[in-house]
């Protein structure tokens, strides 16, 4: 099933009892391929200055799971960068 929000991809998380997002996640696109959408976390590495955020590319399955694309790239400097992850796998 393909989903046109996040508020319908969280609500099928919820469903599973599952909670990926918190209050520290943000989608920073709408929603790609019907699965598909870049957040943002907060860095809290060494070198983080306030307000710096970690991207990823992330993906919800059709019963409502949710998970990193990649959980090698988690942790991506840019928007950019996420959304190229996205770009990979729709071709």
């Amino acid at each position: 099933m393909p989903y046109a929000t996040i508020t319908e991809i969280q609500a099928a998380n919820r469903a599973l009892n599952r909670y990926w997002f918190d209050r520290e996640s943000n989608p920073e696109t709408e929603i790609i391929g019907g699965h598909y959408w870049v957040e943002s976390r907060p860095r809290r590495d060494s070198s983080a200055r306030p307000g710096d955020r970690w991207y990823a590319a992330v993906r919800a399955d059709d019963d409502g799971s949710v998970s990193y694309l990649d959980s090698s790239r988690c942790s991506l400097e840019s928007l950019d960068e996420a959304l190229a992850d996205i770009t990979a796998v729709l071709g």
